[in-house]
C-alpha cells in the first residue's frame, strides 16, 4: 500500500507519537477535582449532584470533602485509563490486520537474524530467529540517553538504512511495547518537545543507527567464528591425510611388517605361492628354501 510523504507524516503523528501513552496516561487523562469544575452544570461522568453536595458540606466536614474528591479523581483516572487501553488495543488490531492482509510488510526486530536454510526448507522467504546476545545488547541501548541524541542532530542528516514508511512505523510500535525503557525514553522526548515531528524522526534515526551498528558488529563476529571453525577443520583434515599417507608407506615400527601403499608404483621385488599361501620378499631372500621348509612341516 503506497502512501504519500504527507500521508506518512500524518500517520507518524497519529500512530507513533501517540504511543507515548504506552508508558502511562497522557496528561490529558489526568483529572483533578476543583470547586470551579464542580460548580458548573453537567460535571464529569454525571457527578454534579455529588459535587454540589460536597460543596455544601465542605465547611463543616473538610476531611470528608477531601476524601470524596480523591475518590472522584481516582475513579475518573481509572475510567480514562480503560478508554486509553481500549483505544490502544483497537489501534493494534488495525495494524495487525494490515500486516495479515499484506498491506504492511512486518520487518524483523533488530535482534532477529536470518537463519541458515536447511535442505528441507523450500520456502524462499527467510526465517528470522532471535539472537539472545544481540537482543541483550540492543535492549541496553534504551538505558543510555546518548543513544537518541547522536550521531544525527538534524532531519537533513542522511541515514540510508532509515526509511519512514508504514512497515517502519509498525516496527516502532512493536518495539515500544516490548522495550519498556525505550517506551519511557520516547515518552520523555515527546513531552520535552511537545510531540514535535522533527525531533521524533531524529529520535528514531539515532536509535536505529545504533541498532544497525550493533547488529553489523555482531554478524561480523559470527562470520569470523564460523571462518575460524572452517579453517580449523581444514587443518585437522590435512593433518589426518598426511599422517595416513605416511603410515601407508615404508616400515611400520610397531608391527615390524613392510607395507606397500596402492600409490607406490613399484611392484614387490619377489613373490612365490604355495597352496593358499603367498610369500613376498626382497631380492636375495631364499623363498624357495622357505617354501620347502613349509612343505616339510606340512608333511
Amino acid at each position: 500500500m503506497e502512501s504519500s510523504p504527507k500521508g506518512e507524516s500524518e500517520e507518524l503523528q497519529d500512530s507513533v507519537l501517540s504511543s507515548s501513552s504506552f508508558s502511562g496516561l497522557a496528561s490529558s487523562t489526568d483529572a483533578s477535582f476543583s470547586e470551579e469544575s464542580a460548580g458548573g452544570g453537567g460535571s464529569w461522568f454525571g457527578l454534579s449532584d455529588i459535587s454540589s453536595f460536597a460543596q455544601s458540606i465542605k465547611r463543616s466536614i473538610p476531611p470528608a470533602i477531601d476524601s470524596i474528591a480523591d475518590i472522584i479523581q481516582r475513579s475518573a483516572m481509572t475510567v480514562a485509563a480503560e478508554f486509553t487501553q481500549l483505544e490502544r488495543d483497537a489501534e493494534e488490531r488495525r495494524w495487525q490486520d494490515a500486516v495479515e492482509n499484506g498491506d504492511i510488510i512486518e520487518l524483523p526486530l533488530p535482534w532477529e537474524l536470518p537463519s541458515i536454510p536447511g535442505e528441507e526448507q523450500t520456502d524462499p522467504e527467510p526465517v528470522y530467529v532471535e539472537d539472545e546476545t544481540l537482543k541483550e545488547h540492543i535492549l541496553a541501548l534504551s538505558l543510555v540517553e546518548e543513544t537518541f541524541m547522536t550521531p544525527f542532530v538534524d532531519t537533513d542528516d542522511q541515514e540510508p538504512d532509515f526509511e519512514l514508511d508504514n512497515s517502519r512505523i509498525h516496527l516502532m510500535r512493536r518495539l515500544l511495547v516490548i522495550d519498556t525503557n525505550l517506551n519511557e525514553a520516547h515518552a520523555r522526548i515527546a513531552e520535552n518537545y511537545d510531540q514535535n515531528e522533527m525531533q521524533e524522526i531524529i529520535f528514531w534515526k539515532n536509535y536505529f543507527y545504533h541498532c544497525n551498528k550493533l547488529r553489523s558488529d555482531h554478524e561480523s563476529i559470527i562470520v569470523e567464528k564460523e571462518q575460524t571453525l572452517i579453517e580449523t577443520d581444514d587443518r585437522a583434515a590435512a593433518d589426518l591425510i598426511e599422517s595416513s599417507t605416511t603410515a601407508s608407506r615404508g616400515f611400520d615400527s610397531c608391527c615390524g611388517v613392510v607395507s606397500f601403499s596402492s600409490e607406490d608404483p613399484s611392484p614387490p621385488p619377489h613373490s612365490i605361492s604355495t597352496g593358499d599361501l603367498v610369500l613376498v620378499g626382497f631380492e636375495g631372500d631364499d623363498l624357495d628354501d622357505l617354501v620347502a621348509d613349509i612343505g616339510d612341516i606340512g608333511n
